[in-house]
Formats: structure tokens, C-alpha cells, sequence
């Protein structure tokens, strides 16, 4: 009898000295969370509130060419709060094209093949598709215009013609040297705003650390790590290596993350096209769209609803 209640006293002490255990490491990591909150940098891109979301535009898919120059010259007449947004893919001999996929038969009428593997001289020769729907304003805000109508462009040579004030760059390639050498050479003003959209994280997070004064939008794998972060409770550990958080339109958005994002004065990013959808809590401060004019429209008549 005595050794039974002797092993049931030791198996009463155990439990004690491991929930003992338990709460004293929970007490640690609660303090440790909060050290690290307070060392934790806030953003310095931080925008303040706007009436409506920025809008990044890359093109305009309503007009006839919408990847074209006039496109994006058009977007000059919708105001400040349109920021012109060029996909822009490297060429064999390393020219950067405007153009919105990789294949361009997605985009041109008479291209077969990747972007990469052809010079520019032979891309150049190329007629982009017309958009499924067309805007009889497009002639009427362009036909004053005399820039190539429905031809695949240069983002160098599209800003040296009309330079811009601010923009977004989104650099699809993996090689961080020829990605590092384009950006030196675009003749960008000393003082515009630039925006940096990265798919690959390697790219990404070498610009970063060359343009700190950029403002760099997430990836998918930090989006990814932050996921991971909030599933382990650890949110205030998770790296600050971002200005805005991308992700898409209508997909839900863990409540510890929203909240931690206002907290670092993170703003959050919509990719897709209106009607435009997120939590109540978390409201976009820009969105990245094929439609600004659709978008414009959509967030002007929110902001009157919300009033």
C-alpha cells in the first residue's frame, strides 16, 4: 500500500514540476515576445491613410492595346492616385520588354516562344493582340499621341520619353546580376517614388538591401513564413523584410496577422481585378490590377457608402 501511494506522489509531483515547466516557459516567451515587439523596426514607407486605395496599374486592359505605351500614358489622366505598374522580362541579349506573361503568343499576334530567347530587334517587330474589350475613349486620349500603336516596348525607352514621378516595377527574372545592372541603368528621377514587386525572393532581398529607400512588396514565401510565424504563435518574430504585404483578392487574412501588420504600419496589397473584397478590420491601401479605371470606380463609390 505504502509503495503505491508512494508512486502515485511521484507521478503527482511530476505532473506539477511539468505544468510548472509549461508556465514558466510560456511566462518566458511572453516576455520574449514583448522585448522583441519593442525592437522591432516599424515601417519607414509607411503611408498614411488615403481616401481611397492607390491603384497599381499595369496597363490597362479596358483600352484597345493593353499593354501598349499609350496605354500607360493614358493612365496620366486618371491622377495621382494611379501608379503606372510595368511587368517588365528580360530579352536574350538583355533588353526589357513591357509585356504580361513570359509567352508571347499570350500577348502578340505573331510571337511564338519565350521573351528570353529572342532578341529585341526580332520582338520589336511584333503587334500586340488587341484587349477582348475596347474603350472608344482610348483614340480620344491618345490620338493626339504619336508613340508605336500595338507594339511591344522598352521600359527604358518609355521613360526617357515621359518620366515619371512614381511607378511600380515588377522584374520577372531569377538572375540578380542582369536584374541589378537593369535597374542601375533606367534613367528613374533621383527623387520618384519607386515600388518594387520581386517574385523571386533571391532578387528580391539583394534589391532590397542595395535600394533601401525603395518600397519593396512581399513575395509569396514571406507571405508563406509569416503564415508559419502566426501558426506558432511567434507573429513578433517574423522578419521586417517588406514594405507592403501582397496577397490576393478575396482570399482571407489570418486576424493575428491583420493585426500585426497595422501594429508594424505594414499596409496590405490586393493583386486581381473589382469587385474588389477583404476584412472589415484590414482595409487595402493600393491594389494591383489590369482594370484601374474599374477599380477607380469601384473605390469612388465605396468611399461614398462608407461616409
Amino acid at each position: 500500500m505504502m509503495d503505491f501511494l508512494k508512486a502515485t506522489a511521484r507521478v503527482i509531483l511530476i505532473s506539477l514540476i511539468s505544468v510548472l515547466g509549461m508556465l514558466s516557459l510560456l511566462i518566458l516567451m511572453r516576455f520574449a515576445v514583448m522585448q522583441n515587439r519593442n525592437n522591432v523596426e516599424l515601417n519607414p514607407h509607411a503611408n498614411q491613410e488615403r481616401p481611397i486605395p492607390l491603384v497599381f496599374a499595369r496597363g490597362d486592359e479596358s483600352l484597345e492595346f493593353g499593354f501598349s505605351e499609350e496605354s500607360f500614358i493614358s493612365l496620366n489622366s486618371l491622377g495621382n492616385n494611379v501608379i503606372p505598374t510595368f511587368d517588365v522580362r528580360p530579352t536574350q541579349d538583355l533588353k526589357w520588354v513591357v509585356l504580361g506573361e513570359q509567352d508571347l503568343n499570350s500577348y502578340t499576334l505573331d510571337g511564338k516562344g519565350s521573351v528570353e530567347i529572342f532578341q529585341w530587334d526580332k520582338i520589336n517587330k511584333l503587334n500586340l493582340k488587341p484587349s477582348l474589350k475596347s474603350d472608344r475613349e482610348f483614340r480620344k486620349v491618345t490620338k493626339n499621341l504619336s508613340p508605336q500603336s500595338g507594339k511591344v516596348f522598352l521600359l527604358a525607352d518609355y521613360l526617357k520619353k515621359y518620366p515619371l514621378k512614381q511607378l511600380g516595377i515588377i522584374l520577372h527574372s531569377k538572375e540578380v546580376a542582369s536584374v541589378a545592372h537593369f535597374l542601375s541603368t533606367l534613367p528613374l528621377d533621383e527623387k520618384a517614388s519607386v515600388y518594387i514587386i520581386a517574385p523571386n525572393h533571391h532578387v528580391w532581398r539583394e534589391l532590397r538591401r542595395r535600394k533601401p529607400e525603395w518600397s519593396f512588396v512581399s513575395t509569396s514565401t514571406l507571405f508563406a513564413q509569416w503564415k508559419v510565424y502566426a501558426s506558432l504563435f511567434l507573429l513578433p518574430f517574423a522578419p521586417q523584410e517588406f514594405d507592403w504585404m501582397l496577397i490576393s483578392n478575396h482570399s482571407p487574412i489570418d486576424s493575428r496577422i491583420s493585426e500585426e501588420l497595422r501594429w508594424r504600419k505594414i499596409p496590405l496589397l490586393l493583386q486581381g481585378e473589382p469587385p474588389f473584397a477583404w476584412e472589415e478590420t484590414t482595409p487595402p491601401q493600393g491594389v494591383l490590377t489590369h482594370h484601374p479605371r474599374a477599380a477607380l470606380k469601384f473605390f469612388e463609390s465605396w468611399s461614398e457608402k462608407s461616409k
